[in-house]
């Protein structure tokens, strides 16, 4: 723009190559770790942007960037639509010609992960946090019901339900809930479990033959109803008139993630006991007595 920056200024080739070695390869490599410890990583970048470029005063508030994958974008964009009296715009003030893409190309386009890049204008950011106002451009996580429900320790069901909703990887255990269904069959318990999800994850070296196995599981499996894919609305629905819900996750999700499952919030909305991981944002939530706290070493 406007500023010189003597640091940056007739740099050599050596120089240069320095500054990759100190800054870029090191963030290079471990955005790749982070992204591989995750079953299905979603890469959002953030930046922001100066309120005056070349003089003359920005009006945009916050861009919305991507490059040939669309889909996150577009649903950020469908959303800011019901904010009219925010200044929201599609790969602004920059975009994919500017080559600001680079890092959503090489670390989640190139494998199928949904990505965008944010551009926040830097004048809204107050020490790092987001003006309170502009929270209402995130969507409710949690849909709201009609009554409050109580929980309750009676079965509701002369055989047992127990509800998974949402997507089928081996990090969210659900061939595990199916094997425990298997047995408790074998000892004559009566116990039914219910899928709703139509996404499988593809095989990895861990498990090659995933999606597969998964797949046939999901369809020929006794102790298994497979819905599908439902609507938020239908899932809910379905999901109220289960015994148990299954919120588990694995020991290597716990320990690699700060993120509350949202799954287990709308199970537990529903006043349902949910099969839960223990660790420490569930205890906070549900108390260190939750009976269906589970050692994730356990499952």
């Amino acid at each position: 723009e406007l500023i010189d920056i003597p640091g940056n200024k007739d740099l050599t080739a050596t120089e240069k190559s320095q500054r990759v070695k100190l800054f870029y390869e090191p963030f290079r490599e471990q955005l790749h770790q982070a992204m591989m410890r995750r079953p299905d990583p979603i890469l959002v970048t953030v930046h922001s942007f100066t309120p005056v470029y070349f003089g003359k005063p920005r009006a945009l508030k916050i861009g919305i960037l991507h490059d040939s994958d669309t889909r996150l974008a577009d649903a950020m964009l469908d959303i800011s639509n019901e904010e009219r009296d925010k200044n929201i715009k599609r790969n602004a003030p920059y975009g994919p010609e500017d080559g600001v893409t680079h890092t959503l190309q090489e670390h989640a386009i190139s494998r199928g992960h949904l990505n965008v890049m944010l551009e926040i204008r830097n004048d809204l950011i107050e020490r790092h946090n987001i003006p309170l106002e502009m929270f209402s451009l995130v969507p409710p996580m949690i849909p709201p019901v009609s009554h409050s429900p109580q929980p309750s320790d009676e079965i509701k069901n002369e055989i047992i339900k127990i509800g998974y909703a949402g997507k089928i990887a081996p990090e969210w255990g659900v061939r595990e809930l199916i094997n425990i269904a298997d047995i408790t069959s074998e000892r004559n318990l009566k116990v039914q479990v219910h899928i709703i999800g139509d996404k499988i994850h593809r095989n990895t070296p861990t498990y090659p033959s995933f999606h597969e196995d998964m797949r046939e599981l999901l369809k020929t499996n006794k102790n298994v109803v497979w819905h599908g894919g439902l609507s938020r609305k239908e899932t809910i629905q379905m999901m109220s008139g289960m015994d148990i819900c299954w919120g588990y996750r694995s020991k290597l999700l716990e320990d690699n993630t700060l993120e509350l499952s949202t799954k287990t919030l709308e199970y537990l909305s529903l006043g349902l006991p949910t099969i839960i991981s223990r660790n420490s944002i569930n205890e906070n939530i549900c108390g260190l007595e939750y009976p269906c706290l589970l050692y994730t070493s356990d499952a």
